[in-house]
């Protein structure tokens, strides 16, 4: 009596063929092809990082847009048509903060690349600044208003890039980039005192930060400085700065920046 044979099934065949293709490295060339590159989004509270996020993630260019309230938790939103998916680190609250940075730059799931924003201090009064407690802190004008921000983002900075440092030393390979983003450029663009304090300045206490960064990590970890400009308003602190970029100047820029940006995701 024949011995029965039992059917191959559809899903047997589905199995084998995977099989196959997996040994042959196929399976992982697909996933590399379809996978989003991951970035995180970083920097001081009020710096622009919600507004930057949505306008690349297209919430932001509609007639409508209005900048967000302070973010207190991250978020989370692919690029469309572009293999990327980005996730913010919320600014100022400790908890929350902590964490994403943990989640972000500790384990396997550590993100490709990191998009550091800054924006050359104008970072507008926080829910908890007073008048009387900046005057306190010998902020009266609006210099010393910028002065005293641009030491909030070297602090936020250094902490950041101590994050990063960690996970290049641990040997993950990640994050393999970093874009420090120049938020607001519209309100100092062509200013000779910004350049200096993020790029040129050897004695700027942010180019130390970086210097001391590269330092630890080698010579060989991408790092570059990019100015963007997205959601365009005023800005007052005794003072009224209004933008030196009309609309069509400002798309040009942020077209660039994420030019630069999908040429660290390939």
């Amino acid at each position: 009596m024949p011995v029965p044979i039992e059917p191959i099934t559809v899903a047997d065949r589905l199995v084998k063929a995977y099989k196959v293709a997996d040994e042959a490295g196929l399976v992982a060339r697909l996933k590399k092809k379809f996978s989003k590159t991951r970035i995180a989004i970083t920097g001081a509270s009020g710096i622009g990082k919600t507004v930057l996020f949505d306008h690349l993630v297209g919430k932001a260019p509609n007639l409508y847009y209005t900048p967000p309230l302070r973010s207190t938790s991250v978020e989370k939103a692919n690029v469309p048509h572009k293999a990327m998916s980005l996730v913010t680190v919320p600014g100022d609250l400790l908890n929350p903060r902590s964490s994403a940075l943990r989640d972000l730059f500790v384990g396997k799931d550590t993100v490709e690349g990191v998009i550091h924003v800054v924006c050359n201090g104008y970072i507008p009064l926080q829910y908890n600044d007073t008048t009387q407690s900046l005057s306190d802190q010998g902020v009266n004008t609006l210099q010393e208003y910028l002065e005293y921000r641009r030491r909030q983002e070297v602090e936020d900075f250094a902490d950041v890039l101590g994050y990063i440092q960690r996970s290049v030393s641990a040997g993950q390979g990640k994050p393999k980039w970093l874009l420090i983003a120049l938020a607001k450029c519209d309100l100092y663009a062509n200013s000779e005192d910004a350049r200096n304090h993020y790029i040129a300045d050897t004695q700027s206490d942010f180019v130390k930060a970086l210097n001391d960064f590269k330092a630890k990590v080698g010579a060989g970890f991408p790092i570059s400085v990019q100015p963007v400009s997205t959601f365009l308003e005023d800005f007052q602190f005794g003072e009224t700065i209004r933008p030196m970029l009309g609309e069509r100047q400002r798309n040009k820029v942020l077209i660039e920046f994420l030019r630069v940006l999908e040429g660290y995701a390939k």
